[in-house]
């Protein structure tokens, strides 16, 4: 096969499923096409291709063929101790005292492979719950692959599913079954496992119980599939989480994506994601397309230091707005009332079209609606009336983003920086981007710019576009993240 036709083929399957396919994979999938082709008796590439894009049935029965050639199933108990250690002391600690008078709790592994996830995790529920008869304790594992979650069902594992297991732990919850260890019958009744396709499923899903989670893990998943697919999925995530429920990915799954309803908790193992409270017009309105502009409401007025001369042509407020406008734009905007936001703004702007805090914020608004060619004419204006704002390009680039435009997201984002040397929140989000591209070296380098930044401010403090999120804790978090 050569390598255009690979390449169309690449193309047509991240369009219809989302995954990333990189260039190792490419020996591996052109061997798979061909065979299928071949085993299904059709007579060129060209008659599979076009099955792989139909909109049937056999052509999507056929794309989730391709999902263990392109992705990797391996699993083992107590992946990542670290979690499992927040986990244990801070998360289900947590979640028992909150649930203590209800007595439930419910928690989902998604793309639980073959099980030990789910396992793990009812084997921790059961040592952190000594009177766990009196509760109701639903553990659910999902996955794409039936035949993954068919050897999760048995319960059965040999030893290299173990490397990280306590001895103790294996005699007290594991029954030895000939060359291998068989899971405890308490607490392989603790699980369940059910077919999900987290892009394409029904998530919440009331008729399986797939609903209200206090606590929802879904590690090495997001890493084969692209940014919008991504943005997707945690959509259909954070809908079947209870509020106040938590998530928790793989180290750097979710950074620089749009978290929507979930504020971020960082701690020194791991970083947690909580859903809040929703209200009545973010319910309407759905999830937010640009999270990080929820920052705005923190914002302070710029102090980039101007020229004399240029300050001079800088427009005056607007003297039909005034600073309670500002502020409950801002009030509203934090419940996520996006299009209350835009009423008042426009409503501003009519009489002083170049008010740069409503032109911003108005464009943030739209952002968040998913109108962003009304989100990006507004940025665009605001960037116009002060030349020197780093935020409209910022938010430009996180547009530019969502929309695959990769170069001019980097574009924009040196020119936030060059505006605001200092500005960590650019930085990352370059440091990300060239991570998902494999540029390890550049992903590096704006990492340790950022740090350099953030090592500067006192470990207390906030960082501009990073809410709730001090210096010492986002340095802690970059340096998990990026290995540097």
């Amino acid at each position: 096969m050569d390598n255009n036709r690979l390449l169309s083929f690449k193309d047509a399957i991240t369009a219809k499923t989302g995954l990333r396919i990189h260039s190792h994979d490419n020996e591996s999938l052109a061997t798979h096409i061909n065979l299928r082709t071949s085993q299904l008796a059709l007579n060129s590439l060209d008659d599979y291709y076009n099955l792989i894009v139909s909109d049937t049935r056999e052509g999507r029965l056929e794309l989730k063929r391709l999902v263990p050639v392109l992705t990797v199933g391996e699993s083992y108990f107590f992946r990542d101790q670290g979690q499992f250690k927040l986990l244990k002391d801070v998360v289900l600690t947590e979640l028992i005292q909150r649930k203590s008078m209800k007595r439930e709790l419910r928690v989902l592994s998604a793309g639980c492979s073959t099980g030990e996830e789910p396992y793990s995790l009812a084997i921790l529920l059961d040592m952190a719950l000594p009177d766990r008869n009196d509760w109701k304790i639903s553990v659910v594992g999902t996955d794409i692959r039936d035949d993954l979650l068919e050897k999760a069902r048995k319960g059965v594992y040999g030893e290299w599913s173990f490397r990280q297991v306590d001895e103790a732990i294996k005699k007290r919850y594991f029954r030895k079954k000939g060359a291998n260890l068989a899971i405890d019958e308490r607490i392989k009744s603790m699980v369940s496992f059910c077919a999900l396709d987290i892009m394409e499923g029904d998530l919440p899903d009331y008729s399986k119980e797939l609903y209200d989670f206090d606590l929802i893990l879904c590690r090495n998943v997001f890493v084969y599939y692209n940014r919008h697919a991504v943005a997707k999925m945690l959509d259909r995530l954070t809908a079947a989480l209870c509020a106040g429920g938590y998530l928790m990915t793989a180290h750097g799954e979710l950074f620089s994506l749009p978290l929507g309803l979930l504020k971020t908790r960082i701690f020194a193992e791991s970083v947690l994601y909580e859903k809040t409270v929703v209200t009545h017009e973010a319910a309407r309105t759905g999830p937010r397309v640009i999270d990080e502009v929820k920052s705005i409401t923190a914002m302070t007025p710029l102090v980039v230091s101007r020229p004399a001369a240029v300050a001079a042509l800088m427009p005056l407020a607007c003297p039909e707005r005034s600073a309670e406008d500002v502020k409950e734009c801002q009030r509203l905007f934090s419940m996520g009332g996006y299009a209350s936001v835009i009423e008042i703004a426009q409503r501003l702007l009519k009489t002083c079209p170049n008010d740069y805090r409503m032109l911003y914020l108005c464009g943030a608004a739209y952002a968040n609606l998913g109108e962003l060619e009304k989100a990006k004419a507004h940025l665009q204006r605001a960037s116009a009336v002060d030349t020197l704002a780093h935020e409209p390009y910022y938010l430009l680039a996180l547009i530019a983003e969502e929309e695959g435009e990769h170069e001019k997201a980097k574009t924009a984002l040196n020119k936030a920086i060059y505006l605001k040397k200092d500005f960590v929140a650019a930085y990352i989000e370059l440091a990300s981007m060239y991570e998902h591209e494999g540029v390890a070296k550049k992903a590096e380098k704006f990492c340790k710019a950022a740090l350099d930044v953030i090592g500067a401010l006192p470990k207390d403090g906030l960082v501009d576009m990073y809410e709730n999120v001090t210096a010492g804790e986002l340095a802690v978090y970059l340096k998990k993240t990026f290995e540097v």
